[in-house]
């Protein structure tokens, strides 16, 4: 049989970081979706009982984290607009 070593092992750390740097940038509730899914492996129904959100409200979350998380990863900055969001003063 081959040898089965922990996969963590030969990870570069420049990519960990990237990693860690693009799961950063989520907002706190589609971070812990995101990775409740991606680390746990948990369905989005398990999410969504566990959360009290409806699944589709899930689904929704979800896709735009994944879609966060891409462009973070490839280094996409998000447009004006959407960064002032982030910001508590925006009225929207």
């Amino acid at each position: 049989m081959g040898d089965h070593s922990d996969p963590n092992d030969h990870a570069d750390p420049h990519t960990i970081a990237d990693l860690e740097a693009a799961i950063g940038t989520l907002r706190s509730l589609n971070r812990q979706l995101f990775l409740a899914h991606c680390i746990d492996h948990m369905t989005y129904v398990e999410m969504a009982r566990r959360t009290g959100l409806s699944v589709r409200h899930v689904e929704r979350r979800m896709a735009r984290a994944i879609r966060q998380f891409d462009a973070a990863r490839r280094g996409i900055r998000p447009p004006w607009w959407r960064r002032l969001r982030r910001l508590r003063w925006w009225p929207f």
